[in-house]
């Protein structure tokens, strides 16, 4: 009888070590290119601050944010590496003025790439 317990039991172990290996394998994270442009109509789109963020409310420090700056004609082009299926929150920031935020929605096709 006890032998056929410990059979059961190696298999049993390595099942389980198998599904945590697999899971702790496939991050539920992805490096993102972002790329934009943005537009200032009371001046220069040149040198303001874009930050990068997947936090829901409205930060209240930003230096802790991802930042990117914009440049010629207000474009960017940053990586991100973030969550996937997760909001992606762009605030755009110059001084003297207040923050103006834009969500992107990113969804999964076939599980192998995002899409934006």
């Amino acid at each position: 009888m006890q032998s056929k317990r410990l059979p059961i039991l190696l298999f049993s172990i390595l099942v389980i070590a198998t599904c945590v290996l697999l899971f702790s394998t496939h991050s539920k994270k992805q490096n993102y290119i972002l790329e934009g442009q943005v537009a200032f109509p009371e001046g220069s789109a040149v040198s303001l601050d874009v930050y990068v963020t997947q936090e829901r409310g409205f930060p209240p420090d930003f230096s802790a944010l991802h930042r990117v700056r914009t440049v010629q004609e207000g474009r960017f082009t940053t990586e991100y590496y973030a969550e996937v299926n997760v909001p992606i929150h762009f605030y755009v920031k110059k001084d003297g003025f207040t923050p103006v935020r834009h969500t992107l929605y990113p969804r999964s096709e076939n599980g192998k790439f995002q899409r934006l």
